[in-house]
């Protein structure tokens, strides 16, 4: 099992009688979290620092109470991807941290395959269009709609640049 352990703008704080502390960038949420079954808090005084605390209800889902000012959305960052996170009406952010591994995985994949892009849009029959908007991170050069992508080679000669992925 491979773990999540190279963010910088996400954290798991603490967790104790069903919830977890976290940490999105600068903002700290309290979420409920059934697989936390223990009691004790490691860290109780920082429980105190939460910016917003989500509440389940008895009859489904729940609602947010905000202890402290939260912006509407705000960024966080996994290595050169940047994401959106913004609290849902339904306990979740948009975006599930403990996947970063399957980005690396994917990532690597992308790297170190001898296969082009317009192979895979072929393979899986997207257009060229679709195919070059998909950048995980990396910005692939590509510059009229009709314009032949770059094959891997060409493409590792180019400095990557840190790009937006936003989900």
């Amino acid at each position: 099992m491979n773990i999540a352990n190279e963010w910088k703008d996400y954290e798991i704080i603490d967790m104790a009688n069903g919830e977890k502390l976290e940490r999105w960038g600068n903002i700290i949420l309290i979420r409920p979290d059934p697989q936390i079954i223990w009691s004790h808090k490691s860290h109780s005084e920082l429980w105190k620092k939460a910016n917003a605390h989500y509440h389940r209800s008895k009859s489904g889902g729940g609602e947010w109470e905000y202890i402290k000012n939260v912006p509407k959305s705000w960024q966080v960052k996994y290595k050169n991807l940047t994401f959106n996170i913004k609290p849902m009406g339904f306990k979740h952010t948009g975006l599930f941290p403990e996947q970063a591994v399957n980005w690396d995985f994917i990532i690597d994949k992308i790297k170190n395959s001898s296969l082009t892009l317009t192979d895979i849009a072929k393979e899986y029959n997207l257009t060229q269009s679709y195919i070059s908007k998909i950048n995980l991170g990396y910005k692939f050069y590509q510059p009229q709609e009709n314009y032949p992508l770059r094959k891997k080679k060409e493409l590792n000669q180019l400095k990557l640049e840190d790009e937006k992925y936003i989900y």
